[in-house]
């Protein structure tokens, strides 16, 4: 049910179409084949991805420091007075909006310490796209907040059906 590697990597090159790499609310992502026997060592029930292949697909993402895990990133009064802030988690709740995020699990949305304007981060995209319902928690699946940034929303607007094919097409398949 939560095995969709490629939903993970979606997630991370979708964000480059309408975010700058400064601004990405998924860390680097990137897919691995790892040997069976290697995996077992810390996962002893894991089969392998495809058959005949003695190898297990691996989600590999970059590792956040200086972040915390909070009940809920989405604080509602300081959306109000911190534009930094709110800039965030604009452009997070676009990109959980257009991959239909349905797992919305504490740990899944990290925060940085900043006091000021506090960067947000989205992680563990296995359940989203075309996953069935879930019962993890749908908050960010649709759009939270009541503005975006609109250089953010004029980007994602020039996104073309070609550049869209270009950068999720393999995944797609």
């Amino acid at each position: 049910f939560n095995n969709v590697p490629r939903y993970d990597l979606a997630a991370y090159e979708l964000q480059k179409l309408f975010l700058d790499p400064a601004e990405y609310v998924v860390p680097p992502t990137a897919l691995r084949f790892v040997p069976l026997a290697e995996f077992r060592k810390y996962s002893p029930d894991v089969d392998q991805t495809f058959p005949g292949a003695e190898q297990v697909l691996a989600v590999l993402q970059y590792w956040l420091q200086d972040i915390k895990v909070v009940a809920d990133v989405y604080d509602p009064a300081t959306f109000e007075t911190d534009a930094v802030y709110a800039r965030h988690i604009g452009q997070l709740n676009i990109l959980t909006y257009l991959i239909e995020h349905k797992d919305s699990n504490l740990g899944n949305f990290l925060i940085s310490r900043a006091e000021k304007g506090p960067r947000v981060f989205s992680i563990d995209h296995g359940v989203a796209f075309a996953s069935t319902d879930s019962d993890r928690g749908e908050a960010w699946k649709d759009l939270r907040v009541d503005r975006l940034p609109a250089d953010t929303v004029a980007r994602l607007r020039q996104v073309t059906q070609p550049a869209l094919q270009q950068r999720l097409g393999v995944l797609a398949q």
